[in-house]
Protein backbone atom coordinates (compact mmCIF):
# COMPACT_ATOMS: atom_id res chain seq x y z
CA UNK A 1 0.00 0.00 0.00
CA UNK A 2 1.04 3.54 -0.70
CA UNK A 3 2.72 5.09 2.38
CA UNK A 4 -0.19 7.83 3.25
CA UNK A 5 -4.18 7.28 1.32
CA UNK A 6 -5.66 10.29 0.01
CA UNK A 7 -8.35 9.35 2.43
CA UNK A 8 -6.23 10.33 5.51
CA UNK A 9 -5.52 13.70 4.50
CA UNK A 10 -9.38 14.11 4.93
CA UNK A 11 -11.97 14.11 7.52
CA UNK A 12 -13.19 10.59 6.93
CA UNK A 13 -12.87 7.15 7.95
CA UNK A 14 -13.50 3.54 6.67
CA UNK A 15 -16.11 1.70 8.77
CA UNK A 16 -14.08 -1.56 8.44
CA UNK A 17 -15.70 -5.29 8.37
CA UNK A 18 -14.16 -8.20 10.14
CA UNK A 19 -14.40 -11.66 8.55
CA UNK A 20 -12.93 -14.10 10.91
CA UNK A 21 -10.35 -15.03 9.01
CA UNK A 22 -6.72 -15.81 10.48
CA UNK A 23 -5.01 -13.12 8.40
CA UNK A 24 -7.10 -10.36 8.95
CA UNK A 25 -4.87 -8.11 11.46
CA UNK A 26 -1.82 -8.37 9.48
CA UNK A 27 -3.27 -7.73 6.01
CA UNK A 28 -6.40 -5.43 6.98
CA UNK A 29 -5.54 -3.58 11.30
CA UNK A 30 -1.50 -3.50 10.40
CA UNK A 31 -1.69 -1.73 6.92
CA UNK A 32 -4.38 0.48 7.08
CA UNK A 33 -5.28 1.38 10.78
CA UNK A 34 -4.67 5.17 10.07
CA UNK A 35 -7.81 5.24 7.82
CA UNK A 36 -9.59 2.58 10.27
CA UNK A 37 -12.45 4.08 12.32
CA UNK A 38 -14.35 1.23 13.91
CA UNK A 39 -13.94 -2.72 13.13
CA UNK A 40 -17.82 -4.12 12.83
CA UNK A 41 -18.79 -7.39 13.07
CA UNK A 42 -22.11 -9.33 13.77
CA UNK A 43 -22.61 -10.96 17.66
CA UNK A 44 -22.79 -14.76 17.68
CA UNK A 45 -25.31 -16.06 14.89
CA UNK A 46 -27.11 -17.93 18.11
CA UNK A 47 -28.07 -15.21 19.59
CA UNK A 48 -29.03 -12.76 16.51
CA UNK A 49 -28.53 -12.52 12.94
CA UNK A 50 -26.58 -10.16 11.23
CA UNK A 51 -28.02 -10.04 7.99
CA UNK A 52 -25.48 -12.17 6.23
CA UNK A 53 -24.72 -15.78 5.84
CA UNK A 54 -22.77 -16.48 8.85
CA UNK A 55 -18.98 -16.61 8.53
CA UNK A 56 -17.86 -17.24 12.43
CA UNK A 57 -17.17 -20.04 14.44
CA UNK A 58 -20.12 -22.21 15.31
CA UNK A 59 -19.33 -22.22 18.95
CA UNK A 60 -20.02 -18.93 21.61
CA UNK A 61 -16.77 -19.83 23.25
CA UNK A 62 -14.39 -19.67 19.96
CA UNK A 63 -16.35 -16.80 19.14
CA UNK A 64 -15.57 -15.19 22.18
CA UNK A 65 -11.88 -16.23 21.83
CA UNK A 66 -11.27 -14.59 18.22
CA UNK A 67 -12.84 -11.31 19.34
CA UNK A 68 -10.71 -11.49 22.72
CA UNK A 69 -7.57 -11.67 20.23
CA UNK A 70 -9.14 -9.29 17.72
CA UNK A 71 -9.91 -6.65 20.30
CA UNK A 72 -6.46 -6.88 22.09
CA UNK A 73 -5.26 -6.26 18.78
CA UNK A 74 -7.33 -2.90 18.25
CA UNK A 75 -6.30 -1.36 21.18
CA UNK A 76 -3.04 -0.84 20.48
CA UNK A 77 -4.48 1.53 17.54
CA UNK A 78 -7.38 3.41 19.74
CA UNK A 79 -10.30 1.16 17.51
CA UNK A 80 -13.19 0.24 18.85
CA UNK A 81 -15.57 -2.72 17.74
CA UNK A 82 -18.75 -2.24 16.64
CA UNK A 83 -20.99 -5.83 16.98
CA UNK A 84 -24.13 -5.88 14.48
CA UNK A 85 -27.18 -7.42 15.15
CA UNK A 86 -29.36 -6.64 11.95
CA UNK A 87 -31.91 -9.64 13.25
CA UNK A 88 -36.14 -8.67 12.22
CA UNK A 89 -37.05 -9.18 16.18
CA UNK A 90 -40.82 -10.88 16.29
CA UNK A 91 -40.74 -12.18 19.39
CA UNK A 92 -40.00 -10.68 22.80
CA UNK A 93 -37.66 -13.81 23.40
CA UNK A 94 -35.66 -12.70 20.93
CA UNK A 95 -35.46 -9.27 21.92
CA UNK A 96 -34.28 -10.47 25.47
CA UNK A 97 -31.52 -12.59 24.11
CA UNK A 98 -30.15 -9.59 22.21
CA UNK A 99 -30.39 -7.15 24.98
CA UNK A 100 -28.64 -9.37 27.58
CA UNK A 101 -25.76 -10.02 24.75
CA UNK A 102 -25.11 -6.64 24.29
CA UNK A 103 -24.60 -5.72 28.22
CA UNK A 104 -22.64 -8.78 28.01
CA UNK A 105 -20.15 -7.68 25.07
CA UNK A 106 -20.17 -4.13 26.70
CA UNK A 107 -18.60 -5.80 29.88
CA UNK A 108 -15.78 -7.53 27.98
CA UNK A 109 -15.08 -4.77 25.39
CA UNK A 110 -15.57 -1.63 27.21
CA UNK A 111 -16.56 1.14 24.73
CA UNK A 112 -17.71 -0.67 21.82
CA UNK A 113 -20.60 0.34 19.87
CA UNK A 114 -23.77 -1.72 18.96
CA UNK A 115 -25.49 -1.57 15.85
CA UNK A 116 -28.95 -2.71 15.77
CA UNK A 117 -31.75 -2.66 13.27
CA UNK A 118 -34.43 -3.19 15.76
CA UNK A 119 -35.84 0.48 17.33
CA UNK A 120 -37.54 -1.79 20.40
CA UNK A 121 -34.67 -3.42 21.03
CA UNK A 122 -32.60 0.03 21.26
CA UNK A 123 -34.53 1.66 23.82
CA UNK A 124 -34.89 -1.64 26.04
CA UNK A 125 -30.72 -1.44 25.76
CA UNK A 126 -30.88 2.73 26.78
CA UNK A 127 -33.32 2.24 29.52
CA UNK A 128 -31.14 -0.69 31.24
CA UNK A 129 -28.02 0.84 30.59
CA UNK A 130 -27.86 4.38 29.01
CA UNK A 131 -23.85 4.60 28.48
CA UNK A 132 -23.90 1.72 26.43
CA UNK A 133 -24.13 3.45 23.00
CA UNK A 134 -26.57 1.42 20.47
CA UNK A 135 -27.14 2.81 17.03
CA UNK A 136 -29.54 2.33 14.01
CA UNK A 137 -28.61 -0.20 10.88
CA UNK A 138 -29.13 0.79 7.66
CA UNK A 139 -31.90 -1.15 7.69
CA UNK A 140 -33.76 1.04 9.81
CA UNK A 141 -34.43 3.71 7.42
CA UNK A 142 -32.94 6.86 9.06
CA UNK A 143 -33.77 8.44 6.24
CA UNK A 144 -34.06 11.91 7.60
CA UNK A 145 -33.82 13.95 10.74
CA UNK A 146 -37.11 13.12 11.91
CA UNK A 147 -35.93 9.22 11.90
CA UNK A 148 -32.64 10.43 13.29
CA UNK A 149 -34.46 12.07 16.51
CA UNK A 150 -36.13 9.32 17.71
CA UNK A 151 -33.05 7.19 17.92
CA UNK A 152 -30.91 9.75 19.64
CA UNK A 153 -33.93 10.73 22.04
CA UNK A 154 -35.49 7.36 23.23
CA UNK A 155 -32.28 4.91 22.36
CA UNK A 156 -29.48 7.37 23.53
CA UNK A 157 -28.32 6.87 20.15
CA UNK A 158 -24.52 9.31 19.84
CA UNK A 159 -24.65 7.99 15.93
CA UNK A 160 -27.00 6.60 12.60
CA UNK A 161 -25.68 4.47 9.88
CA UNK A 162 -27.82 6.09 7.18
CA UNK A 163 -30.42 4.64 4.79
CA UNK A 164 -28.94 3.70 1.38
CA UNK A 165 -31.60 5.32 -0.02
CA UNK A 166 -29.99 9.06 0.89
CA UNK A 167 -26.75 8.56 0.15
CA UNK A 168 -26.76 10.86 -2.19
CA UNK A 169 -29.08 13.48 -1.19
CA UNK A 170 -26.55 16.25 1.16
CA UNK A 171 -29.81 18.12 2.23
CA UNK A 172 -31.09 15.63 4.20
CA UNK A 173 -27.20 14.76 5.80
CA UNK A 174 -26.63 17.82 6.35
CA UNK A 175 -30.10 18.21 8.70
CA UNK A 176 -29.27 14.75 10.33
CA UNK A 177 -25.55 16.49 10.75
CA UNK A 178 -27.42 19.29 13.09
CA UNK A 179 -28.78 16.86 15.67
CA UNK A 180 -25.23 16.63 16.68
CA UNK A 181 -24.67 12.30 15.56
CA UNK A 182 -21.90 10.75 13.86
CA UNK A 183 -22.61 9.49 10.81
CA UNK A 184 -21.60 6.42 8.63
CA UNK A 185 -22.53 5.95 5.37
CA UNK A 186 -23.10 2.57 3.53
CA UNK A 187 -21.52 3.06 0.36
CA UNK A 188 -20.83 -0.48 -1.84
CA UNK A 189 -23.15 -2.95 -0.24
CA UNK A 190 -25.67 -5.47 -3.24
CA UNK A 191 -28.92 -4.04 -1.73
CA UNK A 192 -31.26 -1.97 -3.69
CA UNK A 193 -32.80 1.17 -2.22
CA UNK A 194 -36.47 1.39 -1.40
CA UNK A 195 -36.13 -2.59 -1.76
CA UNK A 196 -39.70 -3.93 -0.78
CA UNK A 197 -38.09 -7.42 0.16
CA UNK A 198 -35.27 -6.73 2.34
CA UNK A 199 -37.11 -8.56 5.73
CA UNK A 200 -37.76 -11.66 3.76
CA UNK A 201 -33.97 -11.36 2.54
CA UNK A 202 -32.46 -11.47 5.96
CA UNK A 203 -35.65 -14.26 7.31
CA UNK A 204 -34.28 -16.73 4.58
CA UNK A 205 -30.33 -16.14 5.49
CA UNK A 206 -31.25 -16.14 8.88
CA UNK A 207 -33.44 -19.82 7.95
CA UNK A 208 -30.76 -21.26 6.46
CA UNK A 209 -28.00 -20.22 8.87
CA UNK A 210 -30.48 -22.08 12.03
CA UNK A 211 -30.65 -25.30 9.58
CA UNK A 212 -26.72 -25.68 9.47
CA UNK A 213 -26.89 -25.31 5.59
CA UNK A 214 -23.42 -24.93 4.12
CA UNK A 215 -21.74 -21.85 3.10
CA UNK A 216 -23.08 -22.34 -0.66
CA UNK A 217 -26.16 -23.25 0.23
CA UNK A 218 -27.19 -20.12 2.74
CA UNK A 219 -25.86 -17.84 -0.59
CA UNK A 220 -28.40 -20.31 -2.77
CA UNK A 221 -31.11 -20.13 -0.68
CA UNK A 222 -31.26 -16.58 0.41
CA UNK A 223 -33.90 -14.55 -1.57
CA UNK A 224 -30.88 -12.64 -3.51
CA UNK A 225 -29.37 -15.80 -4.46
CA UNK A 226 -31.99 -17.45 -5.74
CA UNK A 227 -33.25 -14.35 -8.01
CA UNK A 228 -29.44 -13.20 -8.17
CA UNK A 229 -29.42 -13.45 -12.53
CA UNK A 230 -32.28 -11.68 -12.53
CA UNK A 231 -31.37 -8.87 -9.98
CA UNK A 232 -27.94 -8.52 -11.95
CA UNK A 233 -30.34 -8.23 -14.96
CA UNK A 234 -32.44 -5.15 -13.09
CA UNK A 235 -29.63 -3.20 -11.73
CA UNK A 236 -28.15 -3.21 -15.71
CA UNK A 237 -31.16 -2.52 -17.20
CA UNK A 238 -32.35 -0.17 -14.57
CA UNK A 239 -29.09 1.15 -13.66
CA UNK A 240 -30.61 4.41 -11.99
CA UNK A 241 -31.31 1.63 -8.90
CA UNK A 242 -27.66 1.65 -8.11
CA UNK A 243 -26.51 4.85 -9.39
CA UNK A 244 -29.04 6.56 -6.71
CA UNK A 245 -27.27 5.12 -3.55
CA UNK A 246 -23.85 4.14 -4.71
CA UNK A 247 -20.99 6.77 -4.05
CA UNK A 248 -18.16 5.41 -6.09
CA UNK A 249 -14.40 6.11 -4.32
CA UNK A 250 -13.62 9.54 -6.58
CA UNK A 251 -16.87 11.46 -4.74
CA UNK A 252 -16.15 10.82 -1.72
CA UNK A 253 -14.40 14.31 -1.71
CA UNK A 254 -18.59 15.12 -1.53
CA UNK A 255 -18.81 13.76 1.41
CA UNK A 256 -16.51 15.51 3.37
CA UNK A 257 -18.06 17.70 6.54
CA UNK A 258 -21.44 15.54 5.68
CA UNK A 259 -20.19 11.67 6.65
CA UNK A 260 -17.95 10.73 9.55
CA UNK A 261 -17.43 7.44 9.13
CA UNK A 262 -17.42 5.42 5.37
CA UNK A 263 -18.60 1.62 5.42
CA UNK A 264 -17.56 -0.89 3.08
CA UNK A 265 -18.89 -4.09 3.05
CA UNK A 266 -17.12 -7.30 3.35
CA UNK A 267 -17.70 -9.48 6.52
CA UNK A 268 -18.68 -12.72 4.45
CA UNK A 269 -15.37 -11.78 2.03
CA UNK A 270 -11.68 -12.80 1.90
CA UNK A 271 -9.37 -11.05 3.42
CA UNK A 272 -8.04 -9.35 0.06
CA UNK A 273 -11.74 -8.44 -1.31
CA UNK A 274 -11.86 -6.04 2.09
CA UNK A 275 -7.92 -5.28 1.24
CA UNK A 276 -9.24 -3.94 -2.11
CA UNK A 277 -12.08 -2.05 -0.99
CA UNK A 278 -9.66 0.09 1.27
CA UNK A 279 -7.53 0.47 -1.04
CA UNK A 280 -9.99 1.69 -3.52
CA UNK A 281 -11.51 4.06 -1.18
CA UNK A 282 -9.07 5.13 0.06
CA UNK A 283 -7.31 6.29 -2.49
CA UNK A 284 -10.34 8.33 -3.87
CA UNK A 285 -9.85 7.96 -7.52
CA UNK A 286 -11.81 5.40 -9.22
CA UNK A 287 -15.14 6.59 -11.53
CA UNK A 288 -16.19 2.84 -11.63
CA UNK A 289 -17.28 0.07 -9.94
CA UNK A 290 -18.05 -3.42 -11.27
CA UNK A 291 -21.26 -2.60 -12.56
CA UNK A 292 -20.71 1.34 -14.06
CA UNK A 293 -18.71 4.43 -15.09
CA UNK A 294 -20.18 7.78 -13.48
CA UNK A 295 -19.17 10.96 -14.88
CA UNK A 296 -18.16 13.80 -12.99
CA UNK A 297 -20.99 15.85 -13.18
CA UNK A 298 -23.46 12.73 -12.06
CA UNK A 299 -22.95 13.83 -8.11
CA UNK A 300 -24.77 17.33 -8.08
CA UNK A 301 -27.57 16.40 -10.53
CA UNK A 302 -28.12 12.81 -8.40
CA UNK A 303 -28.37 15.27 -5.53
CA UNK A 304 -31.34 17.39 -6.84
CA UNK A 305 -33.27 14.84 -8.82
CA UNK A 306 -36.52 13.94 -7.93
CA UNK A 307 -36.25 10.12 -7.85
CA UNK A 308 -38.54 9.71 -10.46
CA UNK A 309 -36.15 8.02 -12.11
CA UNK A 310 -38.58 5.82 -14.59
CA UNK A 311 -39.46 8.35 -16.82
CA UNK A 312 -36.08 10.27 -16.67
CA UNK A 313 -33.25 8.83 -19.11
CA UNK A 314 -30.05 11.03 -18.02
CA UNK A 315 -28.71 8.24 -16.43
CA UNK A 316 -29.40 6.08 -19.04
CA UNK A 317 -27.40 8.36 -21.33
CA UNK A 318 -24.41 9.74 -19.10
CA UNK A 319 -23.95 6.79 -16.94
CA UNK A 320 -21.91 3.72 -18.85
CA UNK A 321 -22.46 0.39 -18.25
CA UNK A 322 -19.54 -1.88 -18.04
CA UNK A 323 -18.83 -5.27 -18.79
CA UNK A 324 -16.35 -7.44 -17.44
CA UNK A 325 -13.73 -6.22 -20.11
CA UNK A 326 -13.75 -2.85 -19.26
CA UNK A 327 -13.09 -2.81 -15.71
Amino acid sequence: MPETLPIEKTSLRISTPYNHEPDWVKEVLEPFSPVISEVYLPVHVLVAHSGRPWRGPSRQDEYDGQVDDLAAALRDYDIPLNFVANDPISLPTRRVAVVNEFLRLDERYPGSIFTVADFETAVRVHEICPALDVQPSTLSRVNGPTAAWYWRQFAGSRGVTIDRSINRRPELIRAIRKLGLTIRMVVNDDCLPECPSTSSHIMDIQLADELGFSRGAQDALSACGQCRPAIDHLKRTHLWLVVQKDVLPFSLHHLEGLVDQVKITGRCASTDTIVDAIMRYGSMEKDYNSLYREPAEAWDRIAVCDRVCELCRWCIEHVEVLDSSQK
